[in-house]
Formats: C-alpha cells, sequence, structure tokens
C-alpha cells in the first residue's frame, strides 16, 4: 500500500513539474504578404503589401533545448496586384494554426514547421470597388514556417519568420484560378512575444 501510495506522488509530482514548465503567451507583429502565381488568361503582376498577425501560443517544453510551439494566429494576406493597367488589392484574412518545432541555446532559437490556415474572408478591391471573393478561394491553406527569433529571461522576445504556401489559394476553375493560376501565398512575419511561465 506505501509503494503504490509513492508511486502516485512520484507521478503526480511528475506531471505537475511538467506542467509548470508549459508556457502561454500571446504575440503580434507586422506582415510582408505576396503572391506567386503563373500567369493565366490575363497577365498579372503582384507586388508586396503590409498586413499584420496577432494571436496567442504555447510553449511545451520536450528535451533539453527543444520544445514544441502551437499557435493560433490572424493573419492578413494577399498582395497587391496590376492588371492591364488597373491596379488593386487582394486581402485575405486567415486564422493560421502553426505548430513549431523549436531548438533554443541561451535565449536564441531557430524553428519550422507546418501551419494549417482556415479562410475568414477575400476580397478584391479594383477603380475604388471592394467586391468578397471568398468562394473563389479554398476554405483551407497549407504552409511551411521556417524562422529564429531571441527570447529575454523575463518572457519577451522577438521573432522573424517566412511562411512558404504548400497549396494553392483559390478554387480549382474559379475567375482568380484562371487569372492568377496555381496562385500561392507567401508571408514575411516579424513581430513581439510575451510567454508567461515555461522554462526560462
Amino acid at each position: 500500500m506505501k509503494k503504490t501510495l509513492l508511486l502516485i506522488l512520484v507521478v503526480a509530482g511528475s506531471a505537475t513539474a511538467s506542467y509548470a514548465q508549459i508556457g502561454f503567451g500571446v504575440k503580434a507583429g507586422y506582415s510582408i504578404a505576396t503572391i506567386h502565381a503563373d500567369e493565366g488568361s490575363n497577365p498579372i503582376t503582384w507586388s508586396s503589401q503590409p498586413a499584420f498577425h496577432a494571436g496567442v501560443l504555447v510553449s511545451i517544453p520536450v528535451v533539453l533545448g527543444l520544445s514544441i510551439q502551437p499557435e493560433v494566429l490572424y493573419s492578413g494576406q494577399g498582395g497587391k496586384f496590376n492588371s492591364d493597367g488597373d491596379p488593386g488589392n487582394l486581402k485575405t484574412a486567415l486564422i493560421n494554426v502553426p505548430i513549431m518545432i523549436k531548438y533554443s541555446i541561451h535565449g536564441a532559437f531557430l524553428e519550422t514547421g507546418p501551419q494549417f490556415g482556415f479562410l475568414a474572408s477575400a476580397k478584391i478591391t479594383t477603380d475604388g470597388q471592394t467586391t468578397d471573393e471568398k468562394s473563389n478561394f479554398q476554405s483551407t491553406q497549407l504552409a511551411w514556417g521556417v524562422g529564429l527569433g531571441y527570447k529575454l529571461p523575463l518572457g519577451l522576445g522577438i521573432d522573424a519568420r517566412y511562411n512558404f504556401a504548400l497549396s494553392k489559394m483559390a478554387k480549382s476553375g474559379s475567375d482568380f484560378d484562371a487569372a492568377a493560376s496555381d496562385a500561392k501565398n507567401g508571408v514575411f512575419q516579424v513581430g513581439l512575444f510575451f510567454v508567461i511561465g515555461g522554462k526560462k
């Protein structure tokens, strides 16, 4: 009986210590988004446009220096375009769920991992008119992120990340797919984060 009780106390203590090392945080920052596409029926040139991202994160230690960081972020994406001399922009908003694998040493870290995006809105503005184009775009989008950063002992840090799209934005056969075949969104992000708890 005493051995069983001791085992329960050891397991409970280990679980409590592990939970105490989990960090919870918030992050926000500036994004630069652009679209890479093959020319469709109408030649379109693309350029980058500014946006922002913000959300929450959880830092889960695995082994010394290695951790997993799931996040939930609101992310503005899209890009500016010029079609036959007519300028415009495409603005999309996604709820992105990156799951980053991080390696840290002395506060500095490298990270990489998949990102699952869920489309919240998609709007195109030309000649001062904005139209809702959400039905032309994939409801889910996949990307892969790579980044680096630095976290201070108090939990405040800065990071930079680039997300490479692995799936195309538009639905096959849609008007946007015809105009910008195989369009994919690339997004560079730089921002600040603050983590409470976890390993310092």
